[in-house]
C-alpha cells in the first residue's frame, strides 16, 4: 500500500520531467539533484534516473530551486517557470535571489527562508528559517562560498564573505567575514572550531 501511494504521488509530477531534462542541457540542475539527495543522508547516481529525479520533484523547495533556474535561463524557460509555479507551487515563504548560483544548491525544507546573496558557491546547503541579505542598504550583500551549510535560523548579514566550508549554525547571527572551514555559532557568531585539520583550533 506505501509502495503504491509513493508511486501515485511521484505520478503526479511526471509532466515536469521533460522541463527539467530540457533544462538540464543548460542549468546545473542535475547536481541539485545529487546535493539535495546527499543533503538529506541519501545517495543517487552522478547522473540521477527518472525516478530519483521525480522524488525531487515531488518536494517543494526543490522545485523552488528548480524555478530560480528557468528564471535566470532565458524568457522561454522563465515563462514555463511562471506557468508551473501555478500548478506545482514551490515551497511557501522561499526566496532566492542571486546574481549567480553554483551548481548543486540544495534548500532543506526551507519554510520562511529568505536569501538574497551576491553569489552562492557550488554544493551549499541551506536550511529552514534562514536570512540572508542586507545590511545597510545600498550595501550589497554577503557573497557565499563554495560547499557552505546554513544551518536552521541562521541569520548572514551585509557586506560580508562566507568562506569556502564553512558552517553557519543553527540560529548564529553572522555580521562579519567567515574564514573557510570555520563552524561559526552564537549572537554575534564566532567562531567554535574549524573543520580542516590545517587550521588553528580557535581559543
Amino acid at each position: 500500500m506505501k509502495q503504491t501511494l509513493l508511486a501515485a504521488r511521484r505520478a503526479w509530477y511526471i509532466p515536469l520531467l521533460p522541463i527539467y531534462f530540457l533544462a538540464r542541457r543548460r542549468l546545473p540542475v542535475e547536481r541539485d539533484v545529487v546535493q539535495a539527495f546527499l543533503s538529506s543522508g541519501g545517495s543517487t547516481h552522478e547522473h540521477p534516473g527518472a525516478i530519483d529525479v521525480l522524488e525531487m520533484l515531488s518536494r517543494r523547495e526543490f522545485r523552488s530551486v528548480l524555478y530560480v533556474r528557468l528564471r535566470s535561463s532565458n524568457a522561454r524557460l522563465a515563462a514555463t517557470a511562471a506557468l508551473l509555479r501555478h500548478i506545482y507551487p514551490g515551497q511557501i515563504a522561499l526566496e532566492i535571489s542571486s546574481a549567480q548560483i553554483g551548481p548543486g544548491l540544495s534548500v532543506m525544507h526551507g519554510f520562511a527562508t529568505i536569501v538574497v546573496a551576491r553569489s552562492i558557491g557550488c554544493d551549499c546547503m541551506i536550511a529552514q528559517q534562514v536570512t540572508i541579505g542586507f545590511k545597510d542598504p545600498p550595501r550589497p550583500p554577503p557573497i557565499i562560498g563554495d560547499r557552505v551549510s546554513v544551518l536552521a535560523g541562521a541569520i548572514v548579514l551585509g557586506e560580508i564573505e562566507v568562506g569556502h566550508d564553512a558552517v553557519i549554525g543553527a540560529g548564529a547571527v553572522v555580521l562579519s567575514d567567515v574564514p573557510p572551514y570555520a563552524v561559526m555559532v552564537g549572537v554575534p557568531a564566532r567562531v567554535l572550531r574549524y573543520n580542516d585539520p590545517q587550521e588553528p583550533e580557535s581559543s
